[in-house]
């Protein structure tokens, strides 16, 4: 199962080089500007063939620091917009964002499916026995 937080990290990394960005809590008297992920929720439906299809649910907060903080969290929603709707084999779906309290909060969905182990061999040993008639 491919980590979809450190695909997400691989995104912003290269685009906001200067940005801290946080995948767990954030730390007492963090720098800002800086990104926080957060995975909301996940959701799973079995599917025939051992699949299931799995939903990821993540809200990514950026924290614009003192100036001017809603002009910059419009900027940024724009940016994320296009940095985080296609991630290597994973297409952003439902995405929206908000501004609370000065913190853009951009919400994405990424969907999947992912496939259970089999239980059964799939292939097994073929003997064969050749003679040559005279």
């Amino acid at each position: 199962m491919r980590n979809i937080v450190k695909l997400i990290v691989q995104a912003l990394h290269p685009a906001f080089p200067d940005h801290e960005i946080y995948t767990e809590a954030l730390p007492q008297g963090f720098k800002e500007p800086c990104f926080s992920i957060v995975q909301i929720d996940s959701h799973a439906q079995e599917y025939p063939s051992k699949r299931i299809y799995m939903e990821n649910h993540f809200d990514i907060r950026f924290f614009p620091g003192q100036e001017r903080p809603r002009a910059k969290c419009r900027t940024m929603a724009e940016k994320l917009l296009f940095r985080l709707r296609e991630l290597p084999g994973l297409r952003g779906r439902d995405i929206e964002w908000q501004v609370t309290d000065d913190i853009l909060h951009f919400f994405v969905t990424y969907a999947r499916f992912i496939y259970g182990m089999q239980d059964t061999e799939i292939m097994g040993n073929l003997h064969t026995v050749q003679e040559v008639k005279p």
